[in-house]
Order: structure tokens, then sequence, then C-alpha cells
């Protein structure tokens, strides 16, 4: 556990030690079709990571705990695939990343492999607006590949009744719907809606994206936050990534536990110290009800300390 200081000694700051340790991380996978689209995600590696499928290399990431996402489909042969990541200890990064927690090294979130057909639904963005008592909701959907032929559909649900439902070209998919009359979330009654996206092709769905949708407006007037135009407070907690026998790694149960025990005590809100969470803590802070303070996964403590001798600095 280290607090301010840096793990090793930057007196070339911001060059690194000569010698790094390194963990090489080797799998094996089948792949049947290789004219897909296959892109890989790691979910958090740390400090950096140099990505290599058959022996070439194919990318380098920074960022521990945000996600990296790379293409590797024209690296790929028909049959047995090698995929090695190479992660160093430290890295440029960790001049970046100098939290005061326990600091860990290696791949501790999930590693995704995803399949696309060669156009496909890559990302969708959604925004909320209030406007004179109700809602406009805007989705922007980014498809990848060839779009001829291809629409969007957007639909939101609550339960089993259709609240807006709109379609456009795969071209340019944005889709606004204005003056909705919806329920508004909050932590004490988190209601949520379905948000359903489906890329089309010639009117017939390929690919179907489900997302978990609120309703809310956030405003500071002075120093008082208001939450749907009610002042709040925050009775929240610091979380961090910690398991006592795998340390950084936490499985979804285990994520959802901690949450059940902070709505026992009152706990109202999140703060994710000090860098974005596994992605299932924001879904279950929709769904369970817990105001989210999301920080960045950057803070440089150590830059304050290089002009004082290591042998000086307390931990």
């Amino acid at each position: 556990y280290l607090n301010t200081r840096y793990e090793f000694d930057p007196k070339l700051y911001p060059e690194m030690p000569q010698d790094v340790p390194m963990g090489i991380y080797r799998k094996l996978i089948n792949i049947d079709n290789i004219d897909k689209v296959h892109i890989i995600t790691f979910l958090g590696v740390i400090s950096s990571l140099d990505l290599y499928v058959n022996g070439k290399f194919v990318g380098y990431s920074e960022g521990a705990h945000n996600s990296a996402e790379f293409d590797i489909s024209k690296y790929l042969v028909k049959g047995e695939n090698e995929i090695v990541a190479s992660v160093s200890k430290w890295s440029t990064a960790t001049y970046l990343e100098c939290q005061d927690m326990f600091r860990e090294n290696g791949i501790f979130r999930d590693v995704l492999l995803s399949e696309y057909d060669n156009t496909y639904l890559y990302d969708i963005g959604i925004e909320t607006e209030k406007v004179n008592g109700k809602y406009n909701l805007t989705v922007e959907s980014d498809v990848k590949g060839d779009t001829t032929g291809y629409t969007v559909e957007v639909c939101l649900v609550d339960k089993d009744k259709t609240i807006a439902k709109g379609e456009s070209s795969a071209e340019n998919a944005t889709l606004t719907f204005e003056e909705l009359d919806v329920v508004e979330w909050n932590a004490e009654e988190p209601y949520v809606y379905d948000l359903f996206v489906t890329l089309k092709k010639d009117g017939e769905g390929v690919t179907f994206v489900k997302n978990i949708t609120g309703f809310k407006n956030v405003e500071i007037k002075g120093n008082v936050f208001y939450f749907n135009g009610m002042p709040i407070k925050f009775k929240g907690v610091n979380h961090h990534d910690t398991n006592m026998h795998n340390g950084y790694v936490l499985k979804g149960e285990e994520i959802k536990s901690e949450m059940e025990l902070m709505k026992k005590f009152n706990v109202n809100s999140i703060r994710t110290s000090h860098y974005p969470p596994d992605p299932i803590l924001l879904t279950l802070a929709d769904v369970m009800g817990f105001y989210i303070v999301d920080e960045a996964d950057i803070e440089t403590h150590g830059a304050g300390d290089i002009t004082v001798p290591y042998d000086n600095c307390l931990i």
C-alpha cells in the first residue's frame, strides 16, 4: 500500500526504470469464421498492455481502469489462434495513476472477444434533456461497415408498454423523441425503462441491444445540489476494487453484495475512488438506486514528492 509516492524512484522523470517486471498472458482460441469482425476488449489492465495475435503486434494501451479495444480481424487464421498479452508492472501511465491504494498489477477485469457481421452496431449514445416538465430523448447509433439497406430502430419500453418508437437509416442513425411523459429516476425510487436498439437489414433485425435507461435532471445552485428540482444530500462511501483473496479481481456477485450492504446502512451514493468502476457497478446503481461520483483514473501525488529524497518519503 502506498499513498502519495511512486513505486520506484522517479529521478529520471518521466523516464522509466531500466528493469520493469512483465506478466505474460497466453491463450489459444479456435476461430471458425475469419470473414467476421472480431474485437477483443480488456476491461482492466495494470499498468500497460502490448497485444500480439499469432506473433504479430496488434497494439498498445495505457489507462488501467479504462476499457481497451482492438480489432484483431486481420490477424486471425481459420482454426487455432494464439493471443498474447504482455503486461508491464510500470509504464509512463504509472506517473498519472498514483492513487492512495494497494498497488497491484496484471489483468484484473474481464477480457471479452466479440464477433460481428461486417456491418455492425459499434456504439450507442443516449442523452436526455428536461424541457418544460417533460423529457426529450436522443439516441445516436454508430454503425460500422457498408450501411446500404440497413436501418436502426429505437424503442423505449415501460414494462409492456411502448413509450416511444422510431426508425432511421443506419448511415445517419440519430433519433430524437420529444415531450416524453416519464417517471423520473432517483436513488430512493430508481425507476428505469428498457431501451431497445435494433440494427435491421432489409427490414429484418440482425443485431439487438438493450440498455437500462433512466430520466433525471441535475443542477447545482450555489452550494446546494438539486436532483429533479429537489435539494438532496449525498450519504455515500468510497468504493475500491478490493477482495481479501483476489485483490482487484471482483466478481459481479461480490459487487452486488457490497451494494446490498450499503443499502442496509442507508448509503445513497458511491464515489468510485479513484478510477472508473467495472461497468456492472454502474448498471447495478441504475437498478438498485445509487448516485455515482465517477472518478477518472488520474492522480499525480507522486509528482509533488519528486523534489524530496525518496528515503525520506512517508508511505
